[in-house]
């Protein structure tokens, strides 16, 4: 990759999958004829913090 790459990275969703999905639209017929300039933004934070190791008392069940 060129630096230029490397600059340009993207992010593209390419499948999502929904269970369940309804919606209501008044007056329908009127939302659709006129001229629509939808704007797209996107926010992602991401963050990473090392946690101590997992430590679990075990207890012996049986006769000892």
């Amino acid at each position: 990759m060129t630096a230029t790459a490397q600059d340009q990275r993207q992010l593209a969703i390419q499948r999502i999958y929904l269970k369940d999905v309804s919606f209501e639209i008044p007056n329908a017929p009127e939302t659709f004829r006129s001229e629509w300039q939808p704007e797209n933004s996107m926010n992602i934070n991401t963050a990473a913090k090392k946690r101590p190791p997992m430590t679990v008392p075990l207890e012996s069940l049986g006769p000892s």
